[in-house]
């Protein structure tokens, strides 16, 4: 678990906080937290945690079991069609720090996630998104959770990617379904992201409903346009004076790589702003 996922946590407890019994699937063992969780309280205005009890319990958990280590002892595989009773429903929260995207069947490994946790109960990701490659078998979109969880009953809590830059500090943006069209294709920069889900269950809950996107849900519920029979022909575009510099600059190549190098970053800072606000900002520069 690195800095930005304990940031993300740190901040859901302070919203929601956490309480009962959790079941975590992660590959680290959590020994090397201690430490790193205080110095982030401090850099990001957090009270700390309580400072007994290992670190799930500083996050108010009663009961904290490793996931991977009950599959490794044989109690039930993730990715089986089937868990075994006493699992079912006996989890208040289920934290998934990145273990789902290197299941290679994730359909199984969410709905065994929707079955772990009780009715009233949190499922928490915190999973690669943008330029993670090669970290896992998959890095997430957000529409991914925002769809299976529709489409299954839940209630969604929060969805937000964290830009998080090499230096400087990382920003969490909130998610909004629809509005990342003019950021969709290239409209991020170089630096990596990752990905941030809260979902209740309900008492109306699934676990196997599988989503369409809601981009073409979303599409297939808008009125057609009514056109009258026959061929119809667009109006030409008159080509303004904005346009007309902008190709004479695009036929100058190094005066136009010049204003794409200066400008580019600034309009895709002012893209992602507009589509994701910024919800929270902290600085994890090294103490």
């Amino acid at each position: 678990m690195d800095n930005v996922d304990l940031l993300f946590l740190l901040g859901e407890a302070r919203v929601r906080p956490f309480a009962g019994r959790a079941i975590v699937f992660s590959p680290d063992s959590g020994a090397d937290l201690d430490g790193r969780i205080d110095a982030l309280c401090r850099r990001a205005g957090m009270a700390d945690l309580p400072r007994h009890g290992d670190i799930w319990r500083r996050f108010g958990f009663g009961d904290a079991l490793k996931g991977l280590a009950l599959e490794n002892a044989g109690a039930f595989d993730w990715e089986a069609v089937g868990l075994p009773d006493h699992l079912l429903g006996s989890f208040d929260v289920a934290i998934d720090l990145g273990e789902s995207t290197r299941r290679f069947h994730m359909p199984n490994a969410m709905a065994n996630l929707c079955r772990l946790v009780r009715s009233g109960g949190r499922i928490v990701h915190a999973v690669p998104s943008c330029n993670h490659v090669d970290r896992a078998f998959y890095m997430m979109s957000p529409t991914y959770y925002q769809d299976f969880y529709t489409a299954n009953g839940f209630a969604l809590e929060a969805i937000q990617i964290a830009r998080c830059p090499p230096s400087g500090p990382v920003e969490f943006l909130a998610y909004r379904p629809g509005e990342l069209r003019p950021i969709a294709h290239g409209g991020l920069d170089r630096g990596p992201y990752r990905l941030f889900c809260v979902a209740r269950k309900q008492g109306h809950s699934t676990a196997d409903a599988f989503p369409q996107q809601g981009l073409y849900v979303r599409a297939w519920a808008e009125p057609r346009r009514q056109t009258a029979p026959g061929l119809s022909v667009a109006a030409p575009v008159r080509p303004t004076a904005r346009s007309r510099l902008a190709d004479a600059l695009r036929r100058n190549r190094a005066i136009y790589r010049l204003i794409y190098l200066v400008l580019t970053p600034r309009k895709r800072r002012r893209l992602i702003g507009q589509c994701m606000p910024v919800v929270a900002r902290y600085d994890v520069t090294p103490e």
